[in-house]
């Protein structure tokens, strides 16, 4: 299973994330004029781990995970619900490496975006 299918179905079954987006998880981009909040989620780099007797089925992905919401306060409540959800995976490794606050002028919405380094067996 791909890293990115393991993070939506984690994120969909976590109880704290799906109160509040139920299943709006979307690869990449969101849905033309989308119902908020809602995730995004992309898989930014890949490094794919090889040892002497070659690839080890091992895999260090940066995932980004984006919160979005029509208020800063509804992001950021998201970010913190998706923080614990990823925190607490137990069937993938997830390490919070960076988190940013933005908000987007041309659609007048908020973002909280995430970057985690993940490992993963493919």
């Amino acid at each position: 299973m791909s890293v990115e299918s393991e993070i939506v179905t984690l994120l969909a079954a976590d109880g704290g994330v799906s109160a509040l987006v139920v299943a709006r998880i979307y690869p990449l981009i969101l849905p033309q004029d989308p119902t908020l909040p809602a995730i995004t989620y992309a898989r930014v780099t890949t490094s794919r781990i090889y040892s002497s007797e070659g690839y080890s089925n091992l895999d260090n992905a940066m995932i980004q995970v984006d919160c979005w919401a029509s208020t800063y306060a509804g992001a950021k409540a998201l970010g913190t619900a998706v923080l614990s959800a990823m925190d607490g995976s137990s069937t993938f490794s997830a390490v919070l490496i960076d988190e940013r606050d933005m908000f987007e002028d041309d659609v007048e919405i908020y973002r909280v975006s995430m970057d985690f380094s993940t490992w993963n067996t493919e």
